[in-house]
């Protein structure tokens, strides 16, 4: 199995809705920034991936990835995705 990556959207805080698969974790984290731009206060976006193996690691976006003038995942782009393995 290829490595899958997905968005878990939470709206109003309480209800999760699951995008995806993306083909590549670049086009997951740019449908992100474009859902964020519509998003209230009280909803969440967080990444998560599912591995060859089939296993799921789950994490937020720090606050500094939806900001324009900030591009350092174009540096290291695991500066952007924090997360532990769920399964």
């Amino acid at each position: 199995m290829k490595k899958k990556y997905y968005l878990i959207e939470v709206q109003q805080g309480i209800e999760p809705f699951v995008r995806g698969p993306y083909l590549t974790d670049r086009k997951r984290d740019n449908m992100a920034r474009r859902l964020r731009q519509g998003q209230e206060e009280d909803d969440c976006l967080f990444w998560a991936d599912v591995d060859e193996s089939g296993k799921l690691t789950v994490g937020p976006y720090i606050a500094g990835f939806f900001l324009d003038n900030l591009r350092l995942e174009r540096l290291n782009p695991n500066l952007y995705h924090t997360g532990y393995p769920l399964l």
